[in-house]
């Protein structure tokens, strides 16, 4: 459904010189999400080995010590816009997360049996929600170009999640299982130490806009603006879980099918990451030159043709002769994959919230209410996909046991009941039915399908209603500032 197109297409201006809210929200951010991407990532190298000693330690118990994390933060983040509405300011939303998260890493630093852990990773995981949902939503209120700057946060995000596995081992190694988690607390006491005054022009800026103009009346959202928000909030969910199902079983499969060794399957998560980091922050120009929803289609396209490398498809297990070849079709797989997996998750991770906030708001800031509820669906959409990929294929993988896959006796192989295959092309089914979807369902915003849309008004619900009447963010491209 592309709205009519006006003039030839052309690129939008580069955005203005960022703000000094925007610079201090953004430096805040990259800090925040470091420290949340390390508390989520750091104790993967060595907890499963401390739990399966613990008391009811198991692989479900390991299991769920993990899921709680991403389960506690979808639960807690569509709450927490009214929480922050409560203390009259999203930054002290921050500060009480922060607070939480020392309490949270100190409690499981201390516990030792599995029940505790569950307890204090929950915690944890609303700690979580607290910090990223504020976090994101003063980003987008005062961010001159929302693509750009959340491809700088991915950039930190993809590099923290490299560098947070290593973090966490050599400290477990050096120090000890409980002092992993002291270290942890004690750098998010530091950051919320200075957190206050790197988000202090921020804060200036909310304070001003509150205290300025009155509350802008609200009025339905568009039909248009609540698919664009919901079809984009299903590809951000959906990533998120396909991720999170290759981030479970992909090494497991490499060593056990394909017979990589420790430095193959260390590769299998460093060379995606890798790519997906360097290329992120690259966001901001591509949504200003195409718009944000046709990058996200492209992006679920490539997220269907990787996960189609480790499909059932009858050619490519015929392909894998004895030996040498065998190989050398693995690392080709294996390159195929990092190159297409970095890619999708670059432009699904950055595209889904400009293409929001350009549907509800043509341009035009939505204000602090708006934002934060914007913040709060993709929290909640992209945690619920972290707890929902690893369960849906894990239940994949054990239903794709029971036969062979395809092109096994060609394949002269006598492990091709992994089910592994079966699971990875359910998922890039699911992407490849999500991008007509896009093009069908929502609205073109390259920069000419948008030059008539940004003269109509600006309707938004209670749910994504102003709240002050006058902002200098933008979604891209120069000062946007408006009277609504």
């Amino acid at each position: 459904m592309d709205s009519p197109l006006h003039g030839d297409l052309q690129a939008e201006p580069a955005p203005a010189k960022r703000s000094a809210a925007n610079r201090s929200v953004l430096a805040a951010s990259c800090v925040l999400w470091a420290m949340e991407c390390t508390v989520a990532a750091g104790l993967m190298p060595f907890f499963p080995r401390v739990a399966a000693k613990a008391r009811g330690g198991s692989a479900l118990a390991v299991g769920c010590v993990f899921a709680v994390f991403p389960l506690a933060t979808a639960v807690a983040s569509p709450a927490v816009p009214a929480l922050s509405k409560l203390l009259r300011s999203r930054c002290r939303a921050i500060y009480l997360g922060l607070v939480l998260a020392i309490v949270g890493l100190a409690g499981f630093a201390r516990s030792s049996t599995v029940p505790a852990w569950i307890g204090w990773r929950s915690l944890q995981g609303a700690a979580c929600a607290l910090v990223d949902v504020p976090a994101m939503g003063l980003l987008l209120t005062h961010s001159r170009d929302v693509a750009e700057d959340t491809g700088v946060l991915e950039a930190v995000a993809g590099g923290s999640y490299m560098v947070a596995p290593f973090l966490g081992g050599l400290l477990y190694e050096s120090c000890g299982f409980a002092n992993v988690f002291f270290v942890l607390a004690a750098a998010h006491a530091a950051v919320l130490l200075v957190a206050p005054r790197l988000l202090a022009d921020a804060a200036a800026a909310d304070a001003a806009d509150a205290a300025g103009a009155p509350a802008a009346p609200g009025g339905p959202t568009p039909p248009s603006g609540r698919a664009a928000v919901g079809w984009a909030a299903a590809c951000f969910g959906l990533s998120n879980a396909s991720l999170s199902f290759y981030d479970a079983a992909l090494a497991p499969h490499a060593r056990a099918t394909l017979g990589f060794g420790a430095l193959e399957t260390g590769l299998v998560y460093l060379v995606p990451s890798a790519i997906y980091a360097s290329i992120s922050p690259f966001a901001g120009g591509v949504v200003r030159r195409f718009g944000a929803r046709d990058p996200l289609v492209a992006g679920c396209a490539a997220w269907a043709l990787a996960s189609l490398v480790w499909g059932p498809v009858p050619l490519a297990a015929a392909a894998r002769a004895p030996g040498a070849a065998a190989r050398a079709y693995d690392y080709a797989c294996l390159g195929a994959w990092s190159l297409g997996c970095g890619v999708a998750v670059a432009l699904v991770y950055q595209c889904p919230l400009p293409l929001a906030k350009r549907a509800l708001g043509g341009g035009r800031p939505l204000g602090a209410a708006a934002d934060d509820a914007l913040a709060a669906v993709f929290q909640a959409a992209g945690a619920a996909g972290q707890v929902a990929g690893p369960l849906l294929g894990g239940w994949l993988v054990d239903a794709g046991r029971q036969w062979a896959e395809p092109g096994c006796d060609l394949a002269r192989r006598s492990k091709c009941r992994s089910g592994f295959f079966s699971a990875s092309a359910t998922f890039a089914g699911l992407f490849a039915l999500l991008a007509p979807c896009l093009l069908a369902f929502v609205a073109s915003d390259r920069p000419a399908a948008r030059a008539t849309s940004l003269e109509e008004p600006l309707l938004v619900d209670a749910a994504f209603s102003p709240e002050s009447s006058t902002s200098t963010a933008t979604d891209g491209g120069g000062d946007n500032r408006v009277s609504l």
